[in-house]
């Protein structure tokens, strides 16, 4: 994963541990579900956190926001 620092996909910052990767990777693959399944108003981080099976907390440790 490379972190982008334009404004549509800015990682706030970079996982370092495989297990960090791999929940991120596990949040990216919830929110590409969600958009799919129900489309971008129903893209929350409540939602996001729930099917990837976080915290919102933890969510905003790598994403800023929406």
């Amino acid at each position: 994963m490379t972190a982008k620092h334009d404004s549509q996909t800015h990682v706030r910052k970079i996982p370092q541990q495989q297990r960090s990767r791999e929940t991120v990777e596990r949040i990216l693959s919830a929110t590409r579900a969600i958009l799919l399944e129900r489309g971008a108003d129903a893209v929350t981080t409540v939602a996001v956190a729930q099917a990837a099976g976080v915290s919102t907390g933890y969510l905003y440790q790598y994403f800023p926001n929406k």
